[in-house]
């Protein structure tokens, strides 16, 4: 009996040391590996530069337009937004909110949207309180060329090809031809949503870093292949499972500065001529349009909800939907 046990220490103890070696093996493989410098990736940026837009330009410029996070408020590394000229971190849900309400502000002083204000059921569905209203778009001409722009008309394009239909003219011959009738009036958190739809479909699911900075990183990396970012490839293996460095193109930049302060003033127009003088803040950066610093008459509107002003019911609206969509992820910050 003591022979058979010996035996079988003796072979689990083989066993053992086989078992270690290749582990070892394994580990080293893995060592030399991770110290073995990746190749980085290249992107040539385009030689024809595009006009930079409001999305574009608020990205570029954020310490100029996006708020600071709350003091006291952490924010997990992975989700956080940093300015890109100053390296400053910014609030992520700011952030997005700005280049959406800059993208949006100026395509309709260019006339490309139309908004309109209608009454609506109040969800049960946060942020609180409810708004008895929804604000509306509707296509009335070109779109702007921008990153956050051309997923703009994609997601027009998705949603009036399931609502417009078009009109039947009956001609003399009897033929009848097809019209197209004027464009549909789209809730405007539906267009918000499916511009987030064409986004992610660009972005893989590890690439992913929630709502804002899906929104977010989509507009950087269009500023990379533009050549206004320079993305530095990872040295090892293992800082590739870490954030992207973007690092501003400091010659290509300088030179859109003034656009930056042109845009700067005329949102800053815009939120005076179109908005309520409770949510203008001191500056551009300051102001903020969420359901807390909203006056009550304009979440739970008692007259006629057509007398709200547009740049109030749009950053109302953008609050409420990227607050909205960002709670439907699955940890409440990212994922699918």
């Amino acid at each position: 009996m003591g022979t058979v046990i010996a035996v079988v220490l003796m072979l689990a103890g083989v066993g053992l040391l086989w078992a270690g070696y290749h582990a070892w093996r394994h580990l080293m493989a893995s060592a030399e590996l991770a110290a073995t410098p990746a190749r980085p990736e290249v992107r040539e940026a385009a030689e024809v530069r595009r006009p930079v837009r409001a999305d574009a330009l608020v990205y570029l410029f954020a310490h100029q337009f996006v708020r600071t996070p709350k003091p006291g408020k952490v924010v997990n590394p992975r989700f956080q937004a940093r300015a890109p000229l100053t390296g400053e971190e910014l609030d992520p849900r700011d952030f997005a909110a700005k280049m959406l309400f800059a993208l949006l502000a100026e395509v309709a002083e260019e006339g490309g949207i139309e908004y309109r204000v209608v009454e609506r059921v109040p969800t049960l569905m946060p942020p609180f309180p409810h708004k008895n209203w929804e604000l509306q778009a509707r296509r009335a001409g070109p779109l702007l060329a921008s990153p956050l722009g051309d997923c703009l008309a994609v997601a027009f394009d998705m949603v009036e090809k399931k609502m417009h239909l078009p009109e039947t003219v009956e001609e003399s011959g009897g033929q009848a031809l097809e019209r197209a009738g004027e464009a549909p009036w789209v809730p405007l958190d539906l267009l918000v949503e499916k511009v987030l739809e064409v986004v992610r479909a660009e972005t893989t699911f590890w690439q992913r870093e929630g709502v804002y900075g899906d929104l977010r990183n989509y507009v950087a990396d269009c500023l990379v292949a533009e050549g206004y970012l320079v993305e530095r490839g990872s040295n090892t293996w293992l800082e590739q499972l870490r954030k992207r460095r973007l690092e501003p193109n400091l010659e290509i930049i300088e030179p859109v500065a003034p656009a930056a302060e042109a845009l700067l003033r005329g949102v800053r127009m815009v939120r005076q001529r179109y908005g309520s003088a409770e949510l203008l803040g001191e500056d551009e950066r300051q102001a903020s349009y969420t359901h807390v610093n909203a006056p009550a008459h304009l979440t739970q509107v008692e007259g006629d909800v057509a007398d709200i002003l547009w740049a109030d019911a749009l950053g109302l609206t953008l609050h409420e939907t990227l607050l909205g969509l960002r709670q439907l992820e699955p940890n409440a910050e990212g994922g699918a």
